[in-house]
């Protein structure tokens, strides 16, 4: 039986609630205040590019956000079209680079330097994919999102494994003889093994159609125009008029309201291409994510708020809490099924000592047998007293073997 080792499955559980909580990320630079000049202590930053410190805070985490779920998606899959996510990646380490260098006005070589620090970050998560592989383990695959299932599988998990982990202490089974004992155990292995939660539970990779491989291709490949669109907007003016759309926005100009925007329309549909090509746990995670995507565009476009980022969570609250729960319930339902897939192994092994013993029993039987029916073709070429030793001495043979038993 080939056991998934149960730290593999951990693995999984962690990284889906890393995956989880990266949108905590975008809200990082609300710890930090709206001021120019930060001072903490003997500590005192003042900012060059940006008029507040929260500002280029929100930024960085900005771009630290996207690179943690573009890595992770890498990671975790082994489809060809994945390469693509290294432009991505490159991409954006190019662009928080050059927001450090603009930052504390470095303008030597910068853009091949971030080009650079990219390429070795991509040659690095290359390596550590060869490593740890995690694209082929199993991972742990609920067919739905209801609790009310996973908390029902958790139960039968534990009840399970209940019953299979006593099954050394019943080796004695009652029966006529040590025969007939050993064929009862056996059923009653085979039933432990049989006692299974036939709940789909491990998954591999979903298989792609060539034409949704190409889907996703392009999608990889043009998403990352989005982020330079918003050059094309008026830097002086809150309006946006675009044919028959006329909109007003609420930040100072429409700009920094297409940058914003564009950014979470971005995460919106590479989140939204991840969510679809996997079926294994991260998809609580990234669900999550898209969750929070939505909020923010739908926030960003609502001209009564003066701020945006800030609420997302309390809105997104009553759909953290049972995916909490969920990972929680998953962890049960990890604890219990790895130990029955040990145990499983286990009792397979006591079957095949069983099925050993019983051969050598029926073999030892059948060398009896041979032995009497040659003595007995042979009567007549033995002398009488060289005859009722060798009989004698079967049959001490057949006594002790049925007082073995």
């Amino acid at each position: 039986m080939n056991i998934i080792p149960r730290k593999h499955l951990e693995l999984n559980l962690i990284i889906a609630i890393a995956v989880f909580c990266l949108p905590f990320l975008l809200y990082a630079y609300l710890l930090f205040p709206e001021v120019k000049v930060l001072n903490f202590w003997i500590f005192r930053w003042e900012t060059i590019g940006y008029n507040k410190i929260s500002i280029l805070m929100y930024q960085f985490f900005l771009q630290f956000y996207v690179l943690c779920f573009l890595s992770v998606w890498f990671l975790s899959i082994k489809a060809t079209w994945r390469y693509v996510i290294l432009l991505n990646i490159i991409y954006f380490w190019y662009r928080t680079v050059l927001g450090v260098s603009i930052e504390f006005s470095i303008r030597s070589n910068i853009h091949e330097i971030s080009i650079l620090v990219g390429v070795i970050y991509c040659l690095f998560l290359y390596f550590l994919n060869g490593k740890i592989k995690l694209f082929s383990i199993q991972n742990i695959s609920p067919e739905s999102y209801d609790i009310i299932r996973i908390l029902t599988q958790s139960i039968k998990e534990k009840n399970i494994f209940s019953n299979k982990q006593n099954f050394k202490k019943n080796k004695n089974t009652d029966g006529n003889s040590k025969y007939t004992s050993l064929i009862k155990r056996i059923k009653h292995l085979e039933i432990l093994l049989d006692n299974s939660n036939k709940i789909p539970f491990f998954h591999g990779s979903v298989k792609l159609r060539k034409k949704n491989d190409l889907f996703i291709w392009v999608m990889l490949l043009i998403t990352p125009f989005l982020l330079i669109l918003f050059n094309f907007f008026p830097s002086d003016s809150k309006t946006i008029d675009i044919y028959i759309i006329h909109y007003k926005t609420n930040f100072p100009s429409s700009r920094i309201f297409a940058y914003y925007f564009l950014n979470k329309v971005y995460n919106l549909l590479l989140l939204s291409v991840w969510f679809f090509t996997t079926k294994n746990i991260l998809k609580y995670g990234i669900f999550f994510n898209i969750i929070i995507a939505v909020f923010q565009m739908a926030q960003a476009l609502d001209n009564t708020e003066s701020k945006v980022d800030e609420g997302e969570l309390i809105t997104a609250l009553p759909i953290m809490i049972p995916i909490l729960l969920t990972f929680l319930l998953l962890h049960r339902v990890i604890k219990y099924k790895s130990k029955n897939d040990i145990l499983n192994e286990e009792i397979e092994e006591e079957i095949q000592k069983v099925l050993t013993t019983i051969n050598a029993m029926e073999q030892d039987e059948n060398n009896l047998v041979a032995e009497l029916i040659s003595l007995r073709e042979n009567q007549a070429k033995l002398s009488k007293a060289t005859y009722q030793e060798e009989l004698l001495r079967i049959k001490g043979a057949i006594e002790r073997k049925i007082a073995s038993e």
